[in-house]
């Protein structure tokens, strides 16, 4: 059986994003809930993605698995509670549950980067060290060489962190 979280990107990447939530409806465990919570949310179906977090976060066992609870619930909320920025912070501090350079922990900075982005709080997923902000250009977003005004979609590489590429 495929792990949780390659199931879940595999579909998810594929264009499957609701397949993905469907394959995880009668799993239980922590990991599975939270990926879930992530397709509801490639979704947009932030209710149900809230929902999941919040199964994922009550049914964590291990650090980890609270730590990745905690980015998809700070997601789930960009769509049902905006201003609930709290999140965000708390699953910065649960990052430090991981050893750097590991995939999951990149896959969690991604997910929290991403929280931080859809809660429009760029600056501060520069202070917590997330993205990067180019000196000398106070329109420019963390991480974005050439926006242009377009929609922004998020990609982290393990090596180098968060980057922002203008979306098509």
């Amino acid at each position: 059986c495929e792990s949780p979280l390659s199931e879940t990107l595999t579909l998810v990447v594929a264009g499957r994003a609701e397949e993905a939530a469907r394959a995880l409806v009668d799993r239980t465990e922590s990991t599975a809930r939270s990926m879930q919570a992530f397709a509801y949310f490639w979704l947009g179906q932030f209710d149900r993605s809230s929902e999941a977090a919040d199964r994922a976060l009550t049914s964590a066992t291990t650090d980890e698995e609270r730590a990745l609870a905690l980015a998809t619930r700070a997601l789930a909320t960009a769509g049902t509670a905006p201003t609930e920025t709290n999140l965000v912070v708390e699953a910065v501090a649960a990052l430090d549950s991981f050893q750097p350079d590991t995939p999951e922990r990149a896959l969690i900075g991604y997910l929290v980067a991403e929280a931080a982005l859809a809660h429009a709080q760029l600056d501060e997923a520069v202070a917590l060290g997330i993205g990067h902000q180019r000196r000398g250009d106070a329109h420019r977003a963390a991480g974005v060489e050439d926006m242009h005004h377009r929609p922004l979609i998020g990609r982290i590489d393990a090596q180098r962190g968060v980057d922002l590429r203008r979306g098509r």
